[in-house]
C-alpha cells in the first residue's frame, strides 16, 4: 500500500497553549503533519532549514521578532506559503492587511481554532461530538491544502529592498502555474474592514476569513 504523502508544518505561536491547539486542529487531517513549532519569528527562521517545513503557520503579535517581519523573511529567503492566524479585534484587522500585504496567503480566525479545540475539551469524544465542527474543520483544512500549493510572490517593498524571491526549496510543495499569490493591497482596503478581508478589486489574493472561504483553483 502506498503512503500518504503528508504536507509538513511549522506551527509559529507565541503561547504554548496555541502551539498545542493549532497542531491538534491541524493533523485531524491525515495529509497535514506538524513538524515543529517556533515562540516567535527568531525562532521560526532558526529552525526552517532543519525541520524543512513545506507550509507555516503564523501567528502576528509575538515577543521579538512578530509575524509581520517573520513573513517578509520567509518570503525573502524561501518564498515558503505562510497562513496567519489571526485575532477578531482592530488592532488584528491592521496587523492581518500589513501580513498580507507582506505576502501571507491566507488568514484564518484564531477563535475558529479555538472553538474545535474547546468542543473535543468539552468530554463528548463517545456520542461522536468530539471532532469540532465538521464544515469549519473541512474549510481549515481545505485552505491550508490550497496555501501549501500557492506560488508565493513576495511583496513590492521586499522584492525592492532584495531582489526576486528566490525558488522555492526542494522539500517545498509543487505550485501550479496557475495559483500565483500577489500580495494584497492594503491602500485599497476598506478600512476598518474584518481581519482578513483584502480589497474587492484584487482578485489575485488568496486571503479570506473562514465567512468567505477561499475558491480552489479551476481544474
Amino acid at each position: 500500500m502506498a503512503t500518504m504523502e503528508q504536507i509538513t508544518v511549522l506551527v509559529v505561536d507565541d503561547s504554548a497553549f496555541m502551539r498545542r491547539a493549532v497542531t491538534d486542529v491541524i493533523e485531524r487531517d491525515p495529509r497535514f503533519k506538524v513538524v515543529g513549532t517556533a515562540r516567535n519569528g527568531e525562532d521560526a527562521l532558526a529552525k526552517i532549514p532543519r525541520l524543512r517545513p513545506q507550509l507555516i503557520t503564523m501567528d502576528l503579535e509575538m515577543p521579538g521578532m512578530g509575524g509581520v517581519a517573520a513573513i517578509r523573511e520567509i518570503i525573502r529567503q524561501w518564498r515558503l506559503p505562510v497562513v496567519v492566524l489571526s485575532a477578531l479585534t482592530q488592532e488584528g484587522a491592521t496587523a492581518t492587511l500589513d501580513a498580507l500585504s507582506a505576502g501571507a496567503v491566507d488568514v484564518f480566525l484564531k477563535q475558529e481554532v479555538l472553538a474545535q479545540v474547546s468542543v473535543r475539551r468539552a468530554g463528548h469524544a463517545a456520542d461522536g461530538q468530539g471532532a469540532g465542527d465538521p464544515a469549519v474543520l473541512a474549510d481549515f483544512h481545505r485552505r491550508l491544502w490550497m496555501a501549501a500549493r500557492a506560488n508565493v510572490q513576495g511583496a513590492g517593498t521586499a522584492a525592492a529592498a532584495h531582489g526576486p524571491a528566490p525558488e522555492r526549496p526542494a522539500w517545498g510543495v509543487s505550485a501550479p502555474a496557475d495559483t500565483a499569490i500577489a500580495p494584497t493591497d492594503t491602500a485599497a482596503a476598506p478600512a476598518g474592514g474584518p481581519a482578513g478581508a483584502g480589497p474587492a478589486d484584487a482578485p489575485s489574493a488568496a486571503a479570506h476569513t473562514h465567512s468567505a472561504p477561499a475558491k480552489a483553483p479551476a481544474g
